[in-house]
């Protein structure tokens, strides 16, 4: 028998699949080989429907807290689903997105999302603080324009400034979830391999 052919008894079995054993879950050399990328139409229409549903909340407290305008606060969402499918869509043969872990997080995490839009006063909550900070910074910025007060966010200009400022807030919470979703998983992997 020569050394390529000796077995390792400490090596981890080589299997493919969800039932992979001893993989690295943040490696990319080793993600699926079932991985295909999805079509534009089929990631733009995934985006739209996750920032259609998140957005909920916010247009809840917008047009009743402060009588925003409709189409401003339309314009960007959309602007925000057309960003991400432009993202998502540009990047699907990147390497790390073939990655298991990578992948798997980026569900949990807008699942989540919707999840906690179903749950109204959870999201509720969550969308009225980010988009009281929105208002706040948005009036900050419109007021260098000679926007000032509620006017600032009751004109399309406002409302559309407001919403991408407030979907940037909720974005950056977002991120800091997935962090913490990664972190875990890399923690939780180290201590088992101990």
């Amino acid at each position: 028998m020569s050394d390529s052919e000796a077995i390792n008894p400490y090596q981890a079995p080589l299997t493919t699949g969800d039932d992979a054993v001893g993989q690295d879950p943040f490696s990319t050399a080793q993600a699926s080989q079932q991985y295909a990328p999805a079509s534009l139409p089929r990631t733009a229409t995934r985006w739209f429907l996750i920032c259609g549903i998140s957005c909920l909340p916010s247009f809840f407290w917008g047009l009743m807290g402060l009588d925003a305008a409709l189409l401003g606060m339309i314009t960007g969402v959309l602007l925000f689903a057309i960003g991400y499918t432009a993202l998502d869509y540009g990047t699907r043969f990147r390497e790390f997105r073939k990655n298991p872990t990578i992948s798997s997080t980026l569900k949990v995490v807008y699942g989540t999302r919707i999840i906690i839009t179903i749950l109204v006063p959870v999201a509720a909550y969550l969308d009225l603080v980010c988009g009281m900070g929105a208002v706040v910074l948005s009036q900050a910025f419109l007021g260098e324009f000679g926007y000032s007060g509620d006017l600032a966010v009751q004109t399309y200009i406002g409302a559309t400034v407001t919403t991408l400022i407030q979907g940037f807030i909720l974005n950056f919470v977002l991120l800091i979830y997935a962090s913490l979703i990664l972190l875990v998983r890399f923690l939780f992997r180290v201590m088992t391999r101990v």
